[in-house]
């Protein structure tokens, strides 16, 4: 499975990027994290702590796989707000090949009851 989704990444090299000019700062330099790498390394760390060991994915690639969203959802870690009331935590991977979105990594939960909405804490 996790293959077959790298599979439709783009190939993308491993040199910084630069732009505003030749002589880029190093505040400039954009240095381009594969999505692969970016998700083998978060399920690594997820992996290794058996309480986020078991989460469901969501995964989207926008701009041809140049921009990637990825939420895992704990189903099993969820917090009564009010009565009847549950939330699940989530954690959301922002990735970009094209330098719209910065390597980005969001603590968030999901509510299970009304009308299913997801909350975002940055």
């Amino acid at each position: 499975m996790a293959q077959l989704l790298f599979n439709r990444f783009p190939n993308v090299g491993e040199q910084p990027v630069f732009w505003g000019n030749d002589r880029a700062e190093p505040a400039n330099a954009y240095k381009i994290i594969r999505h692969e790498e970016a998700i083998c390394k978060v399920e690594k760390i997820l992996n290794d702590h058996p309480e986020f060991a078991a989460y469901d994915t969501d995964t989207a690639l926008y701009n041809e796989g140049g921009r990637l969203r990825k939420t895992y959802r704990f189903n099993n870690i969820k917090v009564e707000i009010q009565r009847g009331d549950w939330i699940s935590a989530e954690f959301h991977l922002y990735n970009s090949y094209d330098l719209t979105w910065p390597f980005v990594l969001l603590l968030g939960a999901y509510n299970e009851s009304a009308a299913h909405v997801s909350y975002r804490i940055s």
